[in-house]
């Protein structure tokens, strides 16, 4: 609310660089009612001016900054309260369902674009920029409320579990290094110890970390048998890969079917996808239980993160055997898989 404060003292500026951050068509209305200010293209069709109308531009799209800053702030502040509300009822609470929550893919610094009366004035130009500050500041508010959500629903679960008695026994362990951790040597110094690691039952669920400032967590899945079979990285709330264990998909059918491999089979291999920013993948490897890399596929796509193509390659030589496009079928006027086979005396030059 302090950043909104700031508008109304700029809009009655008489100082000449503020200017450019200062409109007679804002309202106090659309600083303060976000619906109102979400309707500042109506607005702005009423402006025939073209230095009045970038003006109006430029200030709406500082103010959804602002609005932006202030949420971000209120945020923070919020998770101090919840958690430590919440470790006063269960200091060992469990953060996933709030850490796998994606963070926002936009976080733009604003800065005014300077003209005058006298410039070529590209309204396009203005109105682009406050639509990506409206987009940034909505994008954040919808992360603000699954954020405000999770901690709710953790601090519910953690009150329901201060009056019953845990099913498992959780142990929140420490460690210096990851050496350490894979030794199963515990820091003797929590304050300073760099490795936290949630175990439940003799099972690591969890291990977290910061490395240069960023939060870093691994998240363990186990099946009935309490066999290992999925590992997820996470860095500053993003997805970086996802490990899965005895692989049985359409690329491993294919190289087995095929015979493009030699002793490979679907219970001893695993493979490493790894994510873009937006939380696609872009990349999987795949390795024998020995480490060998059997082939990898890649993803490409377009700016609209569609996918373009999809390429398989055998081996660590980056051998293609399969590619599969998108085509446009008129007479199913829809986008269908096309599957492009390139192998060429493969078994051959493997086996002999």
């Amino acid at each position: 609310m302090k950043n909104l404060i700031f508008i109304f003292l700029l809009l009655g500026a008489a100082h000449p660089n503020s200017e450019l951050l200062r409109s007679k068509y804002l309202s106090e209305d659309m600083i303060l009612d976000i619906e109102k200010l979400d309707k500042y293209n109506k607005k702005a069709r009423l402006i025939f001016n073209k230095y009045e109308k970038a003006k109006f531009y430029q200030i709406v799209a500082y103010t959804y900054y602002l609005k932006y800053q202030d949420l971000t702030e209120e945020l923070n502040s919020l998770e101090r309260q919840y958690f430590s509300i919440i470790r006063s009822y269960n200091p060992n609470f469990n953060t996933s369902l709030f850490y796998d929550i994606p963070s926002p893919k936009m976080k733009n610094a604003f800065s005014p674009i300077l003209f005058s009366e006298e410039s070529e004035i590209k309204i396009r130009l203005f109105k682009s920029k406050a639509g990506l500050f409206e987009k940034q500041y909505h994008e954040y508010l919808d992360y603000f409320n699954l954020k405000i959500r999770a901690l709710k629903k953790i601090l519910e679960e953690s009150k329901k579990n201060k009056t019953e008695e845990p099913d498992n026994i959780q142990l929140n362990v420490k460690y210096d290094t990851y050496s350490d951790l894979i030794l199963g040597i515990e820091s003797k110094n929590e304050l300073v110890s760099n490795i936290n690691s949630i175990i439940e039952n003799d099972l690591v669920r969890e291990i977290n970390w910061y490395e240069d400032e960023l939060y870093c967590k691994k998240d363990f899945f186990y099946s009935i048998n309490n066999n290992l079979y999925k590992i997820i990285d996470y860095k500053d709330g993003l997805k970086e890969n996802e490990t899965i264990y005895n692989v049985d998909d359409d690329f491993i059918d294919y190289i087995i079917g095929n015979k493009l491999a030699k002793n490979i089979n679907s219970n001893d291999n695993y493979a490493i996808s790894y994510f873009n920013k937006f939380g696609k993948i872009y990349k999987r490897v795949y390795y024998s239980i020995s480490g060998e890399i059997i082939g990898s596929i890649l993803f490409k796509f377009k700016e609209n993160l569609e996918l373009v193509n999809e390429i398989w390659y055998i081996g660590d030589n980056r051998t293609k055997i399969r590619e599969f496009r998108q085509i446009y079928d008129p007479q199913i006027q829809k986008y269908i898989t096309a599957d492009e086979r390139v192998i060429k005396e493969l078994r051959w030059r493997i086996f002999f």
